[in-house]
């Protein structure tokens, strides 16, 4: 578990809403640990965990839906399972 929380200035936040998802999730994973684990290597894990897709379906004009169903079980469980395993 980390010591301390990272935090994100909204500059920060701001550039990650840029990237693509496994970027930007290695870029976040990166600020818990350190340099342990190499960018490369966060970001070969994350793409295999979310190997599956998780679309935003559209609700209304500015209301969406994230589908976390798309999984191997086909549950929502798949989305932060995977990513723990």
């Amino acid at each position: 578990f980390p010591h301390d929380l990272p935090e994100f200035s909204l500059t920060e936040i701001d550039e990650m809403l840029k990237l693509d998802f496994v970027t930007r999730s290695a870029k976040i994973l990166s600020a818990f640990i350190g340099d342990e684990i190499s960018q490369e290597i966060l970001e070969e894990r994350v793409r295999a965990a979310f190997a599956f897709p998780a679309p935003v379906a559209n609700v209304e004009s500015d209301v969406g839906c994230l589908e976390l169903f798309h999984g191997p079980t086909l549950a929502f469980k798949d989305f932060g399972g995977r990513f723990m395993a």
